[in-house]
């Protein structure tokens, strides 16, 4: 069993036409975010808050991204320890530096926080149902489910049969989307019924999605070889037609249809021939452009509501008329601003901690 679970992860391929989508996708996440800034009775700010209502799925999105590379890059020979500590070192620095920034913005009264709720993010413990609300940062609920979640599949999946592992996970996410797409609202993280933590069961059935992807790759797709024009052409098709639906939908949501999970799916048909790098666009998606723009998208992701607070109590009351006349370039500068931000956190902090932690932990 244990020579079976392993052989998967003896050759790697780096994927560099995944990273540009965990780029979009943090854009879209932002958005949402940003819906808070726009409280004005402006056409373009009614627009955008119209047809933003599906942005949030792009967090279900990143979920699969984690659950595939989760199966993709571990090594299951290691311990329990070494894999948490491993995720600690890897998500931590970036929380606790945005954390000890939004601390200092509090004590200035810049912005407002929930100060004793802090400790549970401490421990990456924000969203697992035992907390009150978000955390000091809110989007570090996302962190801690996929913390937890990937701790859950890395115990389980090293010491159970691959067929038991199988069975359980597919029946946990047929559930999770059960509930999901009949809760009162799929894009928040609270808890159904006390005990039911709606962000674990998003990350449960779609990182469990990403697994079952996973398996599918390295079973079927990794043997595809070389193929003919006829079915270039048929893959490049396919190819747009996914990534102009699935963008479209995402940032701008142009569907009435209420089941996210249709994006979800088609996202994992999606994803799969962007791993299969047979068509034009997943060849052209293929560069180091589009991993330089990935790198930023975890700080981007992080640190982007603490500047959003910011212009929402200094900004928006400070500069009230020039967002009235000038909404669009307000965007624009909103949105330079988070990414400026998230490239600086990554350079200064990102980056050199993780390489820091690992010389001085991990062996």
């Amino acid at each position: 069993m244990e020579s079976e679970k392993e052989e998967t992860v003896i050759k790697k391929e780096y994927f560099k036409n995944v990273s540009i989508f965990r780029f979009i996708f943090i854009l879209a996440i932002a958005l949402t975010h940003t819906k808070a800034l726009l409280d004005y009775n402006i056409p373009v700010f009614n627009h955008i808050v119209k047809h933003i209502g599906y942005s949030h799925t792009a967090v279900e999105l990143f979920f699969v991204i984690s659950g595939f590379f989760l199966f993709y890059t571990t090594n299951f020979k290691q311990d329990f320890y070494t894999f948490i500590k491993h995720k600690f070192i890897r998500l931590m620095p970036v929380i606790l530096f945005v954390w000890m920034i939004r601390y200092i913005l509090s004590w200035m009264s810049v912005i407002e926080i929930p100060k004793y709720e802090t400790i549970w993010g401490l421990f990456c413990l924000q969203n697992i149902g035992i907390t009150l609300n978000y955390n000091t940062i809110g989007a570090s609920w996302f962190v801690s489910c996929v913390i937890w979640v990937s701790c859950l599949f890395f115990y389980s999946y090293k010491n159970l049969k691959k067929e038991h592992f199988n069975i359980l996970l597919a029946a946990a996410i047929v559930f999770c989307l059960a509930y999901l797409i009949h809760s009162p609202a799929i894009g928040t993280v609270f808890n159904y019924q006390i005990f039911i933590n709606c962000g674990m069961l998003r990350a449960i059935s779609c990182m469990g999605i990403g697994y079952f992807l996973w398996n599918i790759y390295n079973d079927k797709l990794i043997q595809i070889k070389n193929i003919n024009l006829f079915k270039t052409i048929l893959i490049t098709g396919l190819e747009g037609y996914l990534i102009v639906f699935i963008v479209q939908n995402v940032l701008f949501r142009s569907m009435n249809y209420p089941n996210y999970l249709l994006l979800v799916l088609l996202f994992s048909v999606l994803f799969l021939l962007l791993l299969i790098k047979k068509g034009f666009i997943s060849k052209l998606l293929e560069n180091n452009f589009s991993v330089f723009l990935g790198k930023y998208a975890y700080s981007i992701m992080i640190s982007h509501e603490t500047l959003r607070d910011v212009f929402k109590n200094v900004v928006d009351i400070r500069f009230k008329d020039f967002i009235i006349n000038y909404p669009v370039l307000y965007l624009v500068i909103i949105f330079l601003s988070y990414i400026v931000f998230g490239v600086l956190i990554y350079h200064f902090v990102e980056k050199p901690s993780t390489v820091f932690l690992k010389k001085r932990y991990e062996k």
